[in-house]
């Protein structure tokens, strides 16, 4: 079965209708709406939803590929637009006074979750590991997971 328009809306909707709901609550606790609108998308996931109503998270969000691809691609534009309106409202002069600090946390937020996560994968068990042969890439190549010396 092809994709579905009409399932397509209903997506949108849910997703919309829900994202509001919860942002306007977040915001009457006092906090930003993108908390509840990133809380709509956990609680219609499934990591909630599926296991509270899998039937029916099947039903509004099938595994179709195509179908899955509609919302992807509206996904990835709304993502799009949120770092574009973040870029806008980003005050540049605030930036450049703590510029020293914006650099230190920045270099901090990768370089220390990278060391963790390397230091993580030389520990890992063999039994956690797949073999050198089964790691690739939907394109074939090997993936960097792959390239572990034992």
């Amino acid at each position: 079965m092809g994709p579905s328009e009409a399932l397509f809306i209903a997506q949108i909707v849910v997703l919309l209708l829900v994202g509001r709901l919860l942002g306007e609550a977040m915001q009457r606790l006092g906090q930003p709406a993108v908390m509840g609108q990133l809380l709509a998308g956990v609680l219609l996931g499934p990591s909630v939803f599926g296991v509270v109503w899998p039937e029916a998270q099947q039903a509004l969000f099938p595994p179709a590929r195509e179908q899955r691809a509609m919302l992807e691609a509206v996904s990835n534009l709304g993502i799009l637009m949120l770092l574009l309106l973040t870029g806008m409202e980003t005050d540049l002069k605030l930036v450049s006074n703590a510029r020293r600090a914006a650099i230190c946390v920045s270099a901090a937020g990768i370089a220390l979750p990278f060391a963790l996560g390397v230091t993580l994968g030389q520990f890992l068990p063999q039994s956690m590991l797949r073999a050198r042969d089964e790691v690739r890439t939907p394109q074939g190549r090997n993936d960097a997971a792959s390239f572990r010396h034992h």
